[in-house]
């Protein structure tokens, strides 16, 4: 009786009784540039499909912190807490909140088209225009609880006195950049991936869903 002997790269020998091998056979090498020319390709995301081709060229990635100020001075970072479903539900709708207060309150640094920012309600946020750079350091942004609204003021309770938001430059997304689809494991990065979740989820958050062809001519939802 042969027996036939499969390897982990899928290559495949038969060897018959004596040891001999009568018949081997070899994998196909990997297209290492299979995805070359990934960014012609539609990607979907979030149920929205994405012509990458047609994307703008970077955005920049930004780390930004909101702290709630106690009436003892200290602070309290307001994207940490309880890891159950309604307390993520309850934290990242007032971030959400006071997010949108940040911008509207520093409208001379951030303009007053909303559609040029992301952000995950967490500590990632995303700009299409660089903001300053990395070596300007941290800034710092201060916000008044008593321009929030009145469920995001009663969420922070009166123990919270005062905001602080900080932001700090990270990186440059390149949005033709083709290593998020790589075939090798090792060599794919997620930052373009990351940033592409966050932004179709924020379409939902948004009252209109056009906004996002800003970055894109054409998408279309498969829902």
């Amino acid at each position: 009786m042969d027996v036939i002997i499969k390897s982990l790269k899928m290559d495949v020998t038969k060897i018959n009784k004596s040891g001999k091998i009568i018949e081997e056979i070899t994998s196909k090498p990997r297209q290492i540039n299979r995805y070359n020319h990934a960014n012609r390709f539609r990607v979907c995301v979030n149920g929205y499909e994405l012509d990458m081709s047609k994307a703008i060229e970077k955005v920049y990635k930004f780390e930004l912190k909101i702290y709630g100020i106690k009436s003892d001075a200290k602070e309290k970072e307001l994207h940490r807490g309880p890891k159950n479903d309604v307390a993520v539900a309850l934290r990242h709708r007032v971030l959400w909140s006071i997010y949108q207060q940040l911008l509207k309150s520093y409208e001379d640094i951030f303009g007053n088209d909303l559609k040029k920012y992301f952000y995950d309600c967490g500590i990632n946020f995303y700009s299409v225009n660089k903001l300053y750079d990395r070596s300007e350091g941290e800034k710092e942004f201060k916000i008044s609880v008593e321009l929030l609204p009145q469920e995001t003021r009663e969420f922070l309770s009166k123990r919270i006195i005062g905001l602080v938001a900080r932001l700090l430059p990270c990186e440059e997304i390149n949005l033709h950049q083709t290593t998020a689809v790589s075939a090798d494991l090792c060599a794919r990065e997620r930052s373009l991936q990351q940033f592409l979740e966050i932004a179709t989820s924020q379409m939902m958050l948004h009252e209109y869903v056009n906004f996002f062809s800003f970055f894109f001519c054409s998408f279309s939802s498969q829902w």
